[in-house]
């Protein structure tokens, strides 16, 4: 019998399954990074966008943080509450990123240092 019967074919599922493994396994922690600082901007709604569009009629429904803290905070001149809201915005968005480090350092064996 030929030899060539007897070799397992080179592109089998189970070749590409590995290769395709080994090339996550060496991307793993740019995706794992990527992931835990794109989570602190995920309270970032776009005041440009909302801001140009923004009139009286649709403050109950386009009120975002960012637009509330500049409504409140220079068009009200309630300074202090502005800065309140920038605070609470910057502590949630810290708290979100510390919790998917220590997720992914958990889960994924990763850590920057």
């Amino acid at each position: 019998m030929s030899d060539i019967f007897m070799e397992p074919p080179r592109s089998s599922s189970r070749a590409r399954f590995i290769r395709a493994s080994d090339t996550y396994s060496g991307s793993r922690p740019i995706i794992v990074l990527t992931g835990v600082l794109s989570l602190g901007g995920i309270l970032n709604a776009g005041f440009d966008q909302i801001f140009n569009l923004y009139s009286f009629p649709v403050y109950e429904v386009a009120d975002v943080i960012d637009t509330l803290a500049f409504r409140v905070g220079f068009q009200g001149g309630d300074h202090s509450f502005g800065a309140a809201v920038g605070l609470f915005n910057s502590t949630i968005a810290m708290t979100l990123i510390v919790t998917s480090y220590w997720m992914a350092k958990k889960f994924a064996n990763y850590e920057i240092l």
